[in-house]
């Protein structure tokens, strides 16, 4: 089942419910998951898998709307192994993976739903199964990573450094275009984190589509 595409409409909500308020640190997840609220990525019984690659301790679930806790399973992947303990003591009922996202072993297609803050950096992972190109930078990465992982109609709703969409190399998003449907697009501004990292950077939250097959 391909959930509902959402409207330009329902865009232009997400946007501004985020740059309505300042405090990011739950305004984000809180908003986000509303977003999938809205606009079922869900099986007709309402049920649906949910990845969240770079977990930290685990905003995203925790945000999670009441009415949505009971209907979703969730995996949540996190590298720093305290930060990983203590995700496994908050969600005792998550499948949680203390590893890199490129180390763990996810079936092709599980997902219906993936939402992160992904990591940010100049640097890569190796991937036996993508070319190097989208593997560095790593917030690059987990964007090339999780396309195998979702279904077709699957969502992908992540929050990555505006390289992402501002870089002059236009590969990695030649390859993303060809395989998913850009859905919406928020430009945060830079003081977004700075109260929960103490650091200025502009991020995006992209959110798309997995089409059912890919476009040359």
């Amino acid at each position: 089942h391909v959930g509902s595409i959402p409207t330009p409409g329902t865009g232009r909500t997400l946007r501004g419910s985020l740059l309505d308020r300042g405090c990011w640190q739950t305004t984000i997840p809180e908003h986000t998951l509303t977003y999938v609220e809205a606009r079922p990525v869900c099986a007709p019984d309402g049920a649906f898998r949910a990845l969240d690659p770079s977990a930290g301790i685990g905003h995203f679930k925790s945000m999670t709307p009441e009415s949505l806790r009971d209907k979703v399973d969730w995996t949540e992947i996190e590298l720093d192994g305290l930060t990983a303990t203590i995700l496994k003591t908050l969600h005792p009922n998550s499948r949680v993976f203390h590893s890199g996202f490129e180390a763990a072993n996810l079936p092709d297609g599980m997902f219906d739903l993936a939402i992160s803050n992904v990591p940010f950096g100049d640097y890569g992972v190796f991937s036996k199964k993508l070319p190097k190109y989208p593997t560095n930078p790593i917030h690059d990465f987990f964007f090339a990573n999780t396309w195998s992982l979702l279904r077709p109609g699957g969502v992908l709703m992540y929050i990555t450094s505006r390289f992402t969409l501002d870089k002059k190399d236009d590969r990695v998003r030649r390859w993303l275009a060809r395989r998913f449907d850009l859905l919406t697009a928020v430009r945060l501004p830079e003081t977004a984190f700075e109260e929960n990292a103490g650091t200025k950077v502009v991020t995006d939250i992209l959110i798309m589509q997995k089409r059912i097959e890919e476009t040359e």
